[in-house]
Formats: structure tokens, C-alpha cells, sequence
């Protein structure tokens, strides 16, 4: 506790800071100036009369409560102003002799030329927030916004609490007059006496940041930053926000953009348009994290999946994002990474009458991207205390995005080596998959055998709605009711061409090898497989999100209750089609450097370009005009194959706190959840489109001339390369496959001699639906229970406690297994006889403990450690796909080629979730003028983790045998695994244990103390080193068996772990370095984003990994309001990845070595088009 002496003296320097500054306009209050009040209640009137006026009014709330006032409108000095404000109030102004007014019962003594003395206390400014019903909120003087995250201190006990989403704080069991003290990052710590009741204060406090009320308010990044430091360093729990600013606007474009430079977290790009799509935590994949809404968590549209996306989420109405990567006993089961909770703005958080419109656009060069967004929110409160408020918002965005990406295909040294017996290898499938490349020292090369092309375009509409509603009751209960939607309709198309080389590895002589016969990289037979691919489909998916909370406190009761349901929907459709052909291309259609200068012969028709992801075909201008040839290629296949995908879930929480009287047990807090997801998916009827072979043209498919359609298009002149390759127009690929298609094919009827007329080119074959898929799903059911306790020991914080979750999992998936006779037959009496639905059911319950410490030397310097456990459910579709079973009786499979075959492909609903330990220590120091420094440790071991496994053990078989149909050639395999080749694909959880570890740091800090303009200069840094190993299960199915006399006599198939894999998509790097500057209305941020390569997709054999390389990004962004015009006009302008150009690869893709045995190899690229100028404008009202 503070003596007396020095309150007096925090008191004085305070008066003597913020508030000499707002009175220092007092000297003008004899000129007049235009004013422009509504009528509205006092309390409200006298806040907006001193932002106008710029003269500081003290309003008590036992004077001003319940009163109204008329409109002021006109020129006015300002003491005739508050005379017409106050007119009828039974009120009157009285001036201090700090120069500032008190506003007095007009039966009071005193009078308005100074005689009267105001309070002797100097107090800050006492009324009602403009934005806000709760009473005892904290509040910034110049916008009236709440002051979330704020420490409240009760002086004479050193009790503390933090304020809440509405600027409301409350001290359970506290009624009288206390001395408390508020320390907000950004502000003066100031030194109130309030009075409380049942612990909440009976009057607002209002906070000054000390700039003069003249004085341009720059809203962005600062005010964000401010709230979301204050929030960050108030939390139990180790977290990262990203936050509004005080007027409700939230950066970026979609949550993915917002949260990409955040500590921590890596970028996700959608593989098509390049935008972001979602964020790996802490080197934990998006379906380790948790995403929410509005305390419900957000549906996962296709129906397979767990990871709703993060690019389709506007930001209009968003209030803030917390990534907590701490979890509490009270907080999500999930989250491993981190759980990620996305808070829509309340209305009661606004001002009374709130309106606001914003409109930008963006564009990237060569016509790559063209981007619209339009938004808007109207926000109003009702009520003499304005304690029901509502709000709109809606957001609309149009995007054209077009992509390009090459990729290669190689072949792995010259020639393969030598088996354990000494003779040749005739293919990699020999070579021990744990072996490293390359096979033998100085054969390292990587040679082409293939190269695709692809165009893609996608054309879309966003559209995100929000409608709240939120009902302030009474002080001690509060009401709220969230609406969301969001929903894209897309256009995609897409444009391939493919080159192959058919057989690359034949046995020769070896010329390097002084003539040893080896299998070499040859091209025989001068054959490639062409293949061009077309598709256009039209995509809507939409999420919704209903929430109903509210929150109570009754006594030392804390009372915490929602209700909420989701729904996502997808649904595609479109036509694709594949054209293709087996075409010659003899020596003399390949340039003459074809020819290897060492062993004389073509290796391969491509060029080998070490440093590019598109190897050039070597080819003459007679070998282009031979792929570029209509007529080369023949129509294989076309189809219109429409997808749907379906999510919902009910959930509803409770929990309810008791804090106590004790000095050292601060709360006790119980609680319970409750969640049933449902998820469906499929296909509707579909179409197929067959060519009919022409018996003059030896039985084969169409020739695409026939077609009339020209190759018109260049493959890659918009990123400036002429490839002579020719593709398909856009235009009419579309209208080809939309109109032509379906309009020329005749409908399949085997009794139609039709369809044997070459004449009519194609035929269509429709596949209805099978209506039992219609009783496939899977169902979860997840009830969780928590009980969680805070103590507290002198400057340590204890919370902790322990959750339980519950799983049941039900799924019901159609089976049609497949079953072919020795002879090549289908056995009748077994066809359709077991086609069935097939239902499987799993609990799965799971002790989740959870302790976090806190030591908090003072307001601004804390420690945290923290242990919790958390899990992440298995995708939908490992937990339950439709099974696939098949056999084989005809003996062509295995290693020696002599066994029949038997297979089963399915979902595994008895896979364990991932279940990870984790731990954390952060050290954290705040600065008072928006600062910090922050340096945090986190470990994590996790058991169970997902594998794509595929097996031949015969006990897979018998764990499969629930799904096998009950028929004699079925038992016979159950019976005798050991005589079939056997293949059982079946998700399963990886028994070895996995390991992440890194190392977080964050430096944020503005220099207030620079003179002049200089003082609105900042910088931001982060950096993020994770790394990560697993086991990684292989299995190879050619390990050569080995007689006694040294010589190879058969295969057999063998399973091992390879030790210390990576994660996939986990960049051991990530960082971004940012110059900021926020003064006299601009706000500037350039920032420099870096992430590491990160491997991609699943194990690679031979050390052959692909990794997305390190990739960086520059972004700029100016803006400036224009504070003294009505609506707060801000303009801005945006440049975003200012390090490329249209013609640079966006990111590209290589083969690396874990262990450095080689240089790295380009593999894909992926062009979107580089720089970005992004231009925009908005109203606040």
C-alpha cells in the first residue's frame, strides 16, 4: 500500500500532465466554434461536449444519471454551449481552480465565474461511456472506447482484477469507498476514489492518454497494439492477440492475412490464388489448432476435415483474435498448438450511434489478381441507460486470382546400383528406402523425365454477415446473441499440359563404367506420354454460426452460460477432361543437345536446368508442331462429377466461479460442455463422357481435331517465357465442356447400334446415386468437465486443475466389397449379395491435466510456467471413410508375382487422438508506453501420432475382419493370410512418441521520448526457432531375401522406423521485422516477414524430401485520417510482397536432403503474380 504522501503526489503529476493539457483550451472558452450534439442522455451529452469544446467537465453519476439533454447545434463559446446542454437538467456548471468545470444541483452554492471551488480532490473524469451500459467501466476520454485488459488495484488491500471486454471490472464482497489505482499500457497510471457496490464501481473512470485534445488521434496499429499488450499482459495464460483498434477496425483482409506475422505462426497459402489459407502454431499443423468463434467452434465445410478455413473469414466486425498457446483447465481439449478464439464486436462496445463504410481494391501486375472489398457496420444502442444495443455488419469481397505452376519429375542418378549379390538393380523399388541419395558417390544427377504445366483461375464472391444483440439487464447480468455467416461462391478453372517419358531405365552398357552393364537412364523406344487436362466448376461453401451467452455474478458468484450451433456446407460441381497420346519423338525431332556428351545416346528429351522447376523439352520447331497438333492427341475421358460436404454441431457450456474472501484462494471454478458434430459427404448423380473407337482408326479414341477446338493459348507467356507449347484457350475449354460436350454426346444404351458410330464422337453414361449412401455419417458426441482453482501466494499466481473429455464416435459407412474368381469371373452368387451398411461405434475418454504459474515482480514483469495436456482428433476422413474391399484370386501379386490379392481400404474409428504433453516458460516485460519484451521456451511430446499406414501383417487382416463379408473365399483369407499379398490401408496411430521444442521471442516498442515527429516511430520484431523429429514407419515390399551362397533368391516385404523425421509444414525459422510510425494522423507499418523451408507431405524414401523453400515478404501500408472532418475519413494505400516481380515465382518447391548428401533440386513453382497495390478509403460515424 502507498502512503498518503505519495498518492498526493501520483495525484498532482497527474493533474499536472493529461488533464493541464485538456484545460489548456480553456483560454478559448469565451470564442465561439460550431458544435454539433445530439440529443441524448447528459452523461453521454458532457462527454461529447468536452471532446468538442476541449474543456474537461467533472460529471458525478448520482447528478447526471437518468437525465437527458437537448441538441446543440451552432456557433457557441463554449460556456454558452454547456448552458443550452445543460438547460433543464436542474444542473449547473461550476468552474475549479484547476480551470476545468464540475457540473453541481443548481440549488448548490457557488457560481460559474470560478467563485464556487470544485472538489479539492483533483479526480479524473467521472461519467457514463458513450459505448457502453456497464456501470464502472474504464473508458478513454477521446473516443469513449472500453479500456479492455486494464489492472485495477484496490490501494489500501493490493487486490487486483482486470477489466473485461466492456471496460467492467468487479470485486466480489466489496461495498464502500476505496482507492484505486488503474494501470492501462499507453496511459498514466492514475489514482481514482471510487465507491463500490456488491464490488463494481458506481461511476465510470475515464483514462487520458496525456495528448492534447486538439491533437490528431492516430486510431490503427496504436490503439490495436494497446489493447492487445494490455490484454496479453493481464491473461493467465501465455497468448498472442490481435486486436481492433479503438474505432472497431480490424487489419487485414481475411483472419489468415491478420495473424501472419504474429509470434509463433507460420503462413498457409491456398495452392490457387495464393491468398492465405490458414497458420501452423508453435510448428503444429492447422488440424492441431482450434479454431472458434464466439466461444463455438467453427465447422469444417467439406465434412472430411477438422480445419475450418481461416481465408474465408472476413474481418469486418471481428473485435480481436487470441491465440492462446497455454491452455487452462476451462479452455478447449484441443489446441496443442494453439487454440485460436475470434470475437466478433458487441454493440454495447460502440457508440451509441455508430456507422461506418469502407471500400478498397487491390491489383497485382499482368492481370493476375483484381480484388474488390466493400464493408460496413451500423451499431446503435436503446434504453434511458442504453443497455440494449444492436449491430450489422456485412462485408463483400470480389476477387479474380489467376495462378501458374510448373513442376518436373526426375529420375535419380544415371544409373541405379549394384544388389547385395552384385547384380544390376533394375529399379528403385530394389534400392532400401532408408538408403540416402545418391546411391553411389558421384552419381548425383537429377534428370528430367517430365514436366506439367498448370493455369489456374479462380473467380470469387465473399460475402460475411454478422447481427448481434446484446442486452445489458442489469449490473449483474448481461445478454448476448451472435449471428454469422459466411459464404464464397467461386469459379475455377484450371488448364494443364503434361510431357512424360514412358521407360527411363533399361539395361546398357555404362560408358562412365568403362562398358559395366547396368540399368541406365536410356530413352529406348522414343516414346512420351502427352496429356493435357481441363476443368471448370463452380464451388459454394458457406459457414454459419449462432451464439447465445450471457454472463451473471450474484455475490461472489461468476456465472458463465452459452448455447450455439454451426453449420457448414460445400458443394462442387464441373466438368473436367483429359486428352492424351503416346507419341513419338525420334532423334530428329530433338535438338542435337539431346545427346548426352559422355555415353553418346539421348538420356532424356529434357533439358536439365539445375536452378529452374521447367525443364525446356529439347525439341525442334517440327517437334513442337508435333505436340502442338490437334490431332496428336485423343479424347480419353471427360466427367461431371459434383461433390457435397456437410458439418454442423450444437454445443452448449457452462461454468460457474466462487471467489472467496481468502487472501490466498482466489477462485474455485467448475464447469461442463457439451458438443454433437455431425459430418456428411459424397457425391450426387454424375456423368461420364467416353470416346467411341473408331474401327478404322484401329478401335481407338477420337482424334481431338475432330473436335474443332485450336490449341490458342501460350503455357507460360504471362510470366514472360515462350515455351512454343500450346494449350485450350480458357474460353474455350469452357464452353466446350459446359455447352459442346453435352450437346454432342449421344446417352449410352448398349441396344443402340449409335453408339458404335465413330460419327458421334463420344457418349454420355449417367451414374445415379446410390440412395443407402444417404444413411452414411459419422457422429461425435463430446461432453467435457473441468474443475480449476487460482491461488494465490504473495506475487505468485497458481491456476490449475484438471479436465476430462469424453468421445463417443459413431459411424455409418456404405461397403461394396469386390471379389474376382481365378478365371477372371465374377462369382454371381456373390455380386451385390454384401453390399451393406456397415456401423461402427468407440468411447474414448481422456484426463487432461493442467497447471500454470505466474510471478509477477510487478505490473509489468511477470514469469510464466505452465504445464497442460491436450489432444487433437484424427481427421474425419481416417476416422471414417467408405471401406474398400477387394480380392483377387488370379495369382499375379507379391514380391515373386505368384499370390492373389487381397486389400482393404478404410477409416479406422478406433484411432487414439494425439495426445501431446506440453511445456512453457515465458519471461514478459512491459513497457508503459506500449512496449514489450518477450522471451518464451515451449516443449511438447506427443504420443499417437497419425500415420497413413499400409500393412501386410495378418493381424491388420483380423482387425479388419469386422468389415469382411461373411463368404468362403473371404474366411479362407482370415484363415491363411499368409498365402495372398496382402495390402490393409488403415490409419494408425504412430506408437513411437514425437518432439517439438522451440524458442519464441517478440521485442514491440515505440519511442515516445524522441523529439517532435520523431516520437511516433516503432518497431515490432519476432522470431520463432521450432524443431521437430518423429519415428517414421516405412515399409518396402522388394527386400531381397539372400541364399546361403551370397545370391539373391526372392523378396520379401519388410517394415522399420526411420528415426528423426520433421513435421510436415513446420519451418524451423519464422520472424518478421517491422518499422512503424503513428503521429499526427498517419499510420505506417513496413514489414519484413521470413519463414524457413518447411517439408511437405508425407515421408519420402531415399532422403528425396520436398520442402517449400524459405520464402520473404515486404509489405508496406500508409494511411491518413483526416481527424477533424465529420466521419473521420482515412485513406490508405497497400503494397504488398514488394521483393517480386509478375514474372518471379511466389513460392517454389525442392528436393532436399535431411542428411546434406546433395544440393538441392527445384521441383514446382508457383506464380501469383508478385507485387500487389492495394488502395482504400472509409467512414466512421
Amino acid at each position: 500500500m502507498r502512503t498518503y504522501r505519495n498518492r498526493i503526489l501520483t495525484i498532482a503529476l497527474m493533474t499536472a500532465s493529461p488533464l493541464s493539457l485538456v484545460v489548456a483550451a480553456s483560454p478559448a472558452s469565451a470564442q465561439e466554434k460550431s458544435y454539433d450534439i445530439k440529443a441524448q442522455p447528459l452523461a453521454n451529452a458532457v462527454l461529447e461536449y468536452s471532446r468538442q469544446s476541449g474543456i474537461f467537465v467533472l460529471a458525478p453519476m448520482d447528478l447526471v444519471k437518468g437525465k437527458r439533454s437537448p441538441a446543440v447545434r451552432g456557433s457557441f463559446s463554449a460556456s454558452e454551449a454547456l448552458v443550452k446542454l445543460l438547460a433543464g437538467s436542474g444542473l449547473r456548471a461550476v468552474r475549479g481552480d484547476n480551470g476545468g468545470m464540475a457540473l453541481v444541483r443548481s440549488s448548490a452554492q457557488g457560481s460559474d465565474d470560478g467563485a464556487s471551488q470544485a472538489p479539492t480532490r483533483p479526480q479524473a473524469l467521472v461519467t457514463k461511456a458513450p459505448t457502453s451500459s456497464v456501470p464502472g467501466a474504464v473508458i478513454d476520454l477521446r473516443t469513449g472506447a472500453a479500456l479492455k485488459g486494464a489492472l485495477v488495484e484496490i490501494a489500501e488491500t493490493g487486490e487486483t482484477t482486470s477489466t473485461g471486454d466492456l471496460g467492467d471490472f468487479r470485486f466480489p464482497g466489496k461495498t464502500g469507498t476505496y482507492e484505486l489505482r488503474i494501470s492501462y499500457l499507453g496511459y498514466p497510471t492514475q489514482y481514482q476514489s471510487v465507491e463500490l457496490k456488491d464490488g463494481r464501481a458506481t461511476s465510470s473512470i475515464i483514462l487520458s492518454d496525456g495528448s492534447s485534445t486538439r491533437e490528431i488521434i492516430v486510431y490503427g496499429t496504436r490503439s490495436a497494439r494497446a489493447q492487445a499488450l494490455n490484454q496479453e499482459r493481464t491473461a493467465d495464460n501465455v497468448s498472442t492477440i490481435v486486436s481492433s483498434d479503438q474505432m472497431g477496425k480490424f487489419s487485414g483482409t481475411t483472419i489468415a492475412e491478420s495473424l501472419r506475422r504474429s509470434p509463433g505462426v507460420a503462413f498457409e497459402r491456398a495452392e490457387e490464388t495464393g491468398d492465405g489459407a490458414n497458420i501452423v502454431v508453435r510448428g503444429m499443423a492447422p488440424d492441431f489448432n482450434t479454431v472458434k468463434l464466439n466461444g463455438i467452434e467453427l465447422p469444417e465445410a467439406t465434412g472430411t476435415g477438422r480445419s475450418a478455413s481461416l481465408g474465408n473469414i472476413l474481418t469486418e466486425s471481428i473485435s480481436q483474435v487470441t491465440i492462446s498457446k497455454t491452455l487452462l483447465p476451462s479452455q478447449d481439449s484441443s489446441g496443442t498448438g494453439g487454440l485460436v478464439e475470434i470475437e466478433t464486436k458487441s454493440p454495447l462496445d460502440r457508440k451509441r450511434r455508430f456507422a461506418s463504410f469502407g471500400i478498397e481494391g487491390g491489383k497485382r501486375g499482368k492481370g493476375f489478381s483484381d480484388d474488390l472489398l466493400v464493408s460496413g457496420t451500423v451499431s446503435a444502442t436503446f434504453g434511458a441507460e442504453d443497455n440494449f444495443g444492436i449491430s450489422a455488419s456485412v462485408q463483400y469481397r470480389s476477387r479474380k486470382a489467376e495462378s501458374l505452376r510448373t513442376d518436373a519429375t526426375f529420375a535419380y542418378g544415371e544409373y541405379l546400383p549394384l544388389q547385395v549379390d552384385g547384380t544390376p538393380i533394375p529399379s528403385m523399388s530394389f534400392i532400401d528406402p532408408r538408403t540416402s541419395f545418391p546411391f553411389e558417390e558421384g552419381v548425383d544427377g537429377f534428370y528430367p523425365i517430365g514436366t506439367n504445366i498448370k493455369l489456374s483461375r479462380t473467380q470469387s464472391e465473399n460475402f460475411a454477415y454478422n447481427l448481434a444483440a446484446a442486452w445489458q439487464i442489469s449490473d449483474h447480468t448481461r445478454l448476448k446473441l451472435d449471428l454469422s455467416r459466411f459464404e464464397q461462391n467461386s469459379e475455377n478453372s484450371n488448364q494443364a499440359f503434361g510431357i512424360n517419358v514412358e521407360s527411363y531405365y533399361i539395361i546398357r552398357p555404362v560408358v562412365a563404367l568403362g562398358g559395366d552393364l547396368r540399368y541406365a537412364l536410356s530413352y529406348p523406344d522414343n516414346r512420351v506420354s502427352l496429356q493435357q487436362s481441363y476443368g471448370y466448376e463452380k464451388n459454394n461453401s458457406t459457414s454459419s454460426v449462432m451464439v447465445a451467452s450471457g454472463k451473471t455474478n450474484l455475490g461472489r458468484f461468476d456465472l458463465d452460460y452459452s448455447a450455439g450451433w454451426t453449420k457448414g456446407n460445400s458443394r462442387r460441381g464441373g466438368a473436367s477432361m483429359l486428352i492424351s497420346a503416346e507419341a513419338l519423338l525420334p532423334p530428329e525431332l530433338l535438338l542435337p543437345s539431346a545427346v548426352d556428351d559422355v555415353e553418346g545416346v539421348i538420356l532424356t528429351p529434357f533439358a536439365r536446368q539445375q536452378q529452374s522447376t521447367f525443364p525446356f523439352p529439347l525439341l525442334n520447331e517440327a517437334g513442337f508442331s508435333l505436340i502442338n497438333d490437334p490431332s496428336t492427341y485423343r479424347f480419353s475421358s471427360a466427367s461431371n462429377r459434383p461433390e457435397f460436404g456437410s458439418n454442423s454441431r450444437w454445443n452448449a457450456d457452462f461454468k460457474a466461479r466462487y471467489r472467496f474472501e481468502s487472501s490466498w484462494l482466489e477462485y474455485i471454478e467448475v464447469g461442463a460442455s457439451y458438443k454433437r458434430s455431425k459430418f456428411t459427404s459424397g457425391t450426387p448423380d454424375q456423368t461420364t463422357y467416353a470416346g467411341i473407337r473408331d474401327p478404322l482408326d484401329n478401335f481407338q479414341n477420337p482424334r481431338f481435331n475432330l473436335f474443332n477446338i485450336p490449341f490458342s493459348q501460350n503455357a507460360l507467356g504471362r510470366i514472360g517465357q515462350d515455351t512454343q507449347i500450346s494449350m485450350i484457350s480458357r474460353r474455350d475449354m469452357i464452353a466446350f465442356l459446359t455447352t459442346q460436350l453435352p450437346e454432342l454426346a449421344i446417352a449410352y444404351d448398349p441396344s443402340d447400334p449409335a453408339i458404335s458410330d465413330p460419327a458421334n464422337l463420344v457418349y454420355a453414361r449417367n451414374f445415379l446415386r446410390d440412395a443407402r449412401l444417404d444413411d452414411t455419417y459419422t457422429l461425435e458426441r463430446d461432453l467435457a468437465a473441468y474443475l480449476q482453482a487460482k491461488i494465490q501466494i504473495g506475487k505468485l499466481d497458481l491456476i490449475g486443475g484438471v479436465r476430462m473429455t469424453r468421445l463417443a464416435l459413431e459411424a455409418a459407412n456404405l461397403s461394396m466389397p469386390i471379389y474376382i474368381r481365378s478365371d477372371f469371373t465374377f462369382d454371381p452368387d456373390f455380386e451385390g449379395q454384401f453390399d451393406k451398411i456397415i456401423a461402427e461405434k468407440v468411447t474414448q475418454t481422456d484426463i487432461l491435466p493442467r497447471i500454470l504459474a505466474n510471478y509477477r515482480f510487478d505490473d509489468n514483469n511477470v514469469i510464466r510456467l505452465g504445464y497442460y495436456k491436450s489432444v487433437a482428433r484424427p481427421q474425419i476422413s481416417l476416422l471414417s471413410s467408405r471401406p474398400n474391399i477387394t480380392l483377387y484370386m488370379f495369382p499375379f501379386f507379391g514380391p515373386q508375382g505368384r499370390q492373389p490379392f487381397f486389400g482393404v481400404s478404410k477409416g479406422n474409428p478406433d484411432l487414439r487422438p494425439a495426445v501431446t504433453h506440453n511445456f512453457d516458460v515465458s519471461l514478459e516485460r512491459y513497457h508503459e508506453k506500449i512496449g514489450v519484451i518477450k522471451v518464451g521456451i515451449f516443449y511438447k511430446r506427443i504420443k499417437n501420432l497419425l500415420e497413413s499406414n499400409v500393412s501386410n501383417s495378418p493381424a491388420d487382416v483380423i482387425a479388419a475382419a469386422g468389415v469382411l463379408p461373411d463368404y468362403p473365399a473371404f474366411a479362407a483369407v482370415l484363415a491363411n493370410p499368409e498365402n495372398y499379398h496382402l495390402s490393409v490401408s488403415l490409419p494408425a496411430n504412430n506408437p513411437s512418441p514425437a518432439h517439438i521444442w522451440g524458442v519464441e521471442a517478440s521485442l514491440e516498442r515505440r519511442f515516445w521520448a524522441l523529439p517532435g515527429w520523431l516520437a511516433g516511430l516503432g518497431v515490432f520484431v519476432n522470431y520463432t526457432y521450432t524443431k521437430s523429429s518423429k519415428k517414421q514407419p516405412v515399409r518396402w515390399d522388394y527386400a531381397p531375401v539372400v541364399s546361403a551362397s551370397g545370391a539373391v533368391t526372392e523378396y520379401t516385404t519388410e517394415q522399420f522406423v526411420v528415426e528423426n523425421v520433421p513435421f510436415a509444414g513446420q519451418p524451423n525459422h519464422t520472424g518478421t521485422a517491422a518499422l512503424t510510425y503513428n503521429k499526427y494522423g498517419v499510420d505506417f507499418t513496413l514489414a519484413y516477414t521470413y519463414q524457413a523451408a518447411r517439408r511437405q507431405g508425407s515421408f519420402s524414401s531415399y532422403d528425396l524430401n520436398l520442402f517449400e523453400d524459405a520464402y520473404d515478404t515486404l509489405d508496406a501500408r500508409l494511411s491518413y485520417t483526416f481527424e477533424q472532418t465529420s466521419g473521420k475519413p482515412k485513406i490508405f494505400v497497400e503494397a504488398k510482397d514488394l521483393l517480386r516481380s509478375s514474372e518471379e515465382a511466389s513460392s517454389n518447391t525442392s528436393i532436399r536432403s535431411l542428411q546434406s548428401a546433395y544440393a538441392s533440386q527445384p521441383a514446382i513453382s508457383r506464380y501469383f503474380g508478385g507485387r500487389e497495390v492495394r488502395v482504400g478509403f472509409d467512414l466512421t460515424f
